[in-house]
């Protein structure tokens, strides 16, 4: 804003559809950014993201120059986070290795660090969600979450569980990694016929013997990981009721959400009827 219109900026201008260019100024304000949780990587992310409450919509600013200058991890502050916190934001780092991993930009960068991440995530989480005082586990969340925003931030885009979660968070004002975490495993149970080799790698960065067992089976075996790391951490209600989400929630959603520019990258098309079956059955 400081470097566009100050007070009077719209940043509805500024927003990425998939069917909209923004026009804007660079920004060239040095910025450090200090990063407080095991999850978002916002120490060097190159997104703003922002809850519009007119249009109940999460606008995704992605603007030249507004990465920081100088990104600080330093696990003491991380330590620092409720339980709570660590397996939300945490999720939201899985979320974030995963989604480009498995995406359709089929960018290899983001292979190598998204395998690398869900490794370090599934090994490290669980105990720096018992103990943050685990000094080894959060350290090790602290590079899992920083590499895992590399996999999004160079180009290998995320998928439709941020593109979902967002519509979530903002209907109904929750926490995004809680929401990603809830929107993660039906949204990949819809992804996975797209790209089975990729979950089956996913299973065997997470440590499951894939040895004998098809490209299918291993993938099954990738969501079962992935929802027993999630309810370890205490994620088990993945209800949309306990947030009153309705009918009318769930068409507003499927009126934004596959102009998310997330979308991009999902492994599989996604109808409007889709994400109402999706949203329905978390009902």
């Amino acid at each position: 804003m400081a470097t566009n219109q100050g007070a009077e900026t719209n940043l509805k201008n500024f927003a990425t559809f998939l069917n909209k260019t923004p026009t804007l100024k660079t920004v060239n304000i040095p910025q450090v950014s200090i990063n407080t949780t095991t999850g978002t990587g916002a120490s060097g992310t190159s997104f703003s993201i922002i809850n519009d409450s007119d249009w109940v919509y999460k606008l995704i600013l992605i603007v030249p120059g507004v990465s920081p200058s100088v990104g600080i991890d330093d696990p003491l502050l991380m330590r620092l986070q409720p339980n709570h916190m660590i397996a939300w934001s945490g999720f939201d780092a899985l979320c974030h290795a995963v989604e480009p991993f498995i995406n359709r930009l089929n960018f290899p960068v983001a292979h190598a660090t998204g395998l690398r991440a869900i490794k370090l995530i599934s090994e490290n989480l669980r105990e720096a969600y018992a103990n943050p005082r685990n000094d080894k586990a959060i350290e090790n969340m602290a590079w899992a979450q920083s590499i895992a925003s590399m996999s999004y931030n160079m180009g290998g885009s995320m998928g439709m569980v941020h593109g979902l979660a967002h519509m979530v968070s903002v209907i109904k004002d929750t926490h995004h990694g809680l929401t990603n975490a809830i929107m993660c495993l039906p949204v990949e149970r819809f992804n996975v016929i797209g790209c089975p080799d990729r979950f089956a790698e996913i299973a065997q960065a997470m440590g499951v013997d894939t040895r004998g067992l098809t490209k299918v089976q291993a993938a099954d075996k990738a969501l079962e990981e992935m929802e027993r790391l999630r309810n370890d951490i205490g994620i088990t209600d993945i209800s949309l009721k306990q947030f009153n989400f309705t009918e009318r929630d769930i068409e507003h959603t499927v009126k934004w959400a596959l102009n998310d520019i997330s979308y991009e990258g999902n492994p599989r098309d996604m109808t409007p009827d889709d994400i109402r079956r999706i949203m329905k059955s978390m009902m």
